[in-house]
Parts: C-alpha cells; structure tokens; sequence
C-alpha cells in the first residue's frame, strides 16, 4: 500500500459540533503523521464531506502538497462552500431533481454566481424539506410520491414519515410542482 495515498471520508452525523470537531480532527491525525488537523482546513460551515475525485471515491487523500478537495455533505451548503472552493456536493436533493442539482454545481464550477443563486434561493426550502426527518426517510417519502419509487418503505429501526411531516412534504413538492 503507497502510504503517501490514504482515502478516508470524513462523514459526521451528529448534531453536536464539538463531536463531530473531535472525530474529523481525530481521523485526520491518524492518516498524517505529521498530526495536520482539520483547523488547517477548515471553514465556518458546520459540516463538511471531505473528497478526493481522483478514484471516482468518496475519500481524503492526504498527500500532493496536502490539498484537500472539499465536497459539500449537505445540500443547503452546497453554494457557499463551493464558493469558499469547495468542488461540488454529496447530494440527498439530487435522488429527486438530479438535472437541477448538476446545474446549481456546475454553474459554481463555471463561476456564474446569478445562475447559482438563482437555483439555491428556488429549492432552499426542498433541500432543507428533505432533512425534516432522519435521512432517508423524506427523500424515500418524496420519490414515492412523485412517483419514481414503487414503496416508500425504510429499514427498521427507521419508520415512514409521521402524517404531520407527509403533510409538510407533499406542500413543499406541489410548490415545486413535482406531484
């Protein structure tokens, strides 16, 4: 094994910063032996999936020069971290609206800001919709209902949306037009 390439993805899911602060500069340390933390690569964004493209993986790879290419891990982040030079997203919003996803992120890559805040500020609120509940359950609950999957079935120990939450759901797709 080359130890100048090690691939790591540093995915938190926690809701407490100082956790998740731990666990990416913990995971960093362990592949650098010369202790580079996240500060060294940090922004003020609040969560980040760190990856290097070189493989067609989602990974860190420590090594040439030490540059990390940054990948949004939410969608709603997706803009200002790629203005920040962030390089694209790990997307939830694109198992629904794939083509507009591609388009708010190339349009960053490309440097057209106008096309890109267009885009964020239309499906902010879709973005941020499909984490009103743990991941995967509304995007699950979306594709059923715009009919691109047969069940909106989760694994246990996750459930179906309450009828509250597919309440919710289904108001913020019919205002995108999308069931």
């Amino acid at each position: 094994v080359d130890s100048s390439r090690v691939g790591l993805l540093v995915d938190s899911v926690s809701n407490e910063p100082s956790f998740n602060e731990q666990m990416e500069t913990d995971a960093i340390s362990e592949v650098r032996e010369d202790g580079i933390s996240l500060s060294d690569a940090q922004t003020q964004s609040y969560y980040l999936d760190l990856v290097d493209t070189q493989n067609g993986n989602a990974v860190v790879t420590m090594g040439d020069g030490d540059e990390l290419t940054i990948y949004s891990g939410e969608d709603n982040q997706t803009l200002p971290i790629m203005a920040l030079g962030g390089k694209g997203v790990i997307s939830v919003f694109s198992n629904a609206l794939p083509g507009t996803m591609h388009q708010l992120a190339d349009a960053m890559l490309k440097g057209d800001l106008e096309t890109a805040r267009k885009l964020n500020s239309q499906y902010l609120d879709l973005m941020d919709g499909f984490f009103m509940d743990v991941n995967p359950i509304p995007i699950k609950e979306a594709l059923y209902q715009m009919g691109l999957i047969q069940s909106n079935f989760c694994r246990m120990p996750l459930t179906t949306m309450t009828d509250e939450g597919k309440a919710k759901l289904t108001a913020l797709l019919q205002k995108h037009s999308l069931v």
